[in-house]
């Protein structure tokens, strides 16, 4: 594919860039730092900071200076898309003063960004009763489309970086009776999720849970205490922290929790996808492991319109049916065959292996977004060069 790739990298709020992109660019520039993003917008800060701004100059102009700068350099590299993938408040700002004909938000989440000057959202996680119907989002709780964007149903590109995805991975009978788990702790303290897991060590004393993850301060007590007041307190075990993120900004494993998360995820049977809130990176993990992972579904038929479901957020592009529940009841016996049933598991962990192979394939994702784009192109009156290369 012919593509120019320009990266304004804006620096998360852990300080982190991604300046290992830079080899695969036309163009790298570091843009609004995190203390100039989180700057008033207004004249609010009247006093001045010498050491981050100079002598004489507010840290909201300053910040007013960086989104000018921003913008001014995305219209000098004269690009045919702006991809976004963010929703915070200096993005409007920007966006305001870029004047790229294409204007593409990159859902991170289920929320969109609303700006007249968006052309299309990208929509990877489309929730209970909001999703992409056509190519529109489309709000079951009204019956009806939801505004007048355009929005395309696209997976997220997941990082492959540090994941061997030719090696041979260990199938069911080389595993251990082991359930495995790690994200943000918070995900797993949800009582009917528990329950479940709880009762699949109860009906087998020789399953053991392991999981790794982050505390917000309650989370790890309520899963233990759940544990200990089903009888399986015993079959739990936390295993520590791990980093937001598998890798650093150079992409190289962060510390010993990366090697930690693989060793456990090539021993375990089981990588329950957590309910109602489910994984996106750590579920990839599981999957490009060869790990069997259980999911509980979101229905968008018009029969699940405003009922209870047990989930509320879908990826659509990692969904294998053969390994998705859409009750408490299918969501156990499931574990139970991953757990018990060898056929079942490695023929589940192919399927979603080659789901990973094609959730981090690039040449892939880009493909799909240009796709996404003639589409758009199809459907403006917008006048844009004859020439075919594109640069993004």
């Amino acid at each position: 594919m012919d593509i120019e790739l320009h990266v304004f990298d804006i620096q998360t709020y852990l300080g982190c860039r991604a300046d290992w992109l830079r080899p695969a660019t036309k163009a790298y520039e570091p843009v609004l730092c995190e203390w100039v993003r989180s700057a008033p917008r207004g004249d609010l800060d009247r006093t001045t900071d010498h050491r981050l701004t100079g002598p004489g100059m507010s840290r909201s102009s300053q910040y007013k200076a960086e989104v000018r700068r921003t913008a001014a350099m995305v219209n000098q590299a004269n690009l045919d898309i702006l991809l976004i993938a963010s929703y915070e408040d200096h993005v409007y700002d920007v966006i305001d003063l870029v004047e790229t004909p294409c204007i593409v938000h990159l859902c991170t989440g289920s929320d969109v960004l609303y700006h007249e000057k968006v052309s299309f959202q990208v929509y990877c996680q489309p929730q209970a009763d909001f999703y992409v119907r056509g190519r529109h989002l489309f709000s079951a709780v009204t019956r009806s489309q939801f505004g007048d964007g355009l929005a395309y149903e696209g997976p997220a590109f997941y990082d492959r970086r540090g994941m061997d995805m030719t090696a041979p991975r260990p199938a069911w009978k080389e595993r251990k009776p082991l359930i495995f788990w790690h994200g943000s702790l918070y995900k797993i303290a949800s009582p009917r999720f528990l329950r479940c897991i709880c009762r699949t060590l109860k009906a087998d004393r020789d399953v053991q849970f392991v999981f790794m993850g982050k505390d917000d301060g309650r989370a790890l007590s309520m899963v233990s205490e759940f544990a200990r007041r089903t009888g399986v307190g015993s079959q739990v075990h936390y295993e520590g922290s791990v980093a937001v993120g598998r890798l650093d900004a150079e992409g190289r494993p962060i510390g010993n929790d990366t090697a930690k998360v693989l060793s456990f995820l090539t021993k375990a049977r089981l990588w329950p996808d957590s309910w109602p809130m489910g994984g996106g990176a750590a579920r990839f993990e599981a999957y490009a492991s060869g790990t069997p992972s259980v999911h509980m579904g979101v229905r968008f038929d018009p029969d699940s319109w405003g009922r209870r479901q047990e989930s509320n957020v879908e990826l659509p592009a990692m969904m294998i049916s053969r390994g998705t529940a859409f009750s408490a009841d299918d969501y156990q016996a499931l574990c139970v065959r991953c757990l018990h049933d060898e056929p079942f598991a490695d023929a589940l962990a192919a399927e979603q292996m080659a789901a990973a192979r094609e959730l981090s394939d690039p040449v892939a994702y880009w493909r799909r977004l240009l796709g996404f784009y003639k589409d758009w192109l199809a459907r403006t009156t917008r006048e844009h060069s004859p020439d075919t290369r594109q640069s993004v």
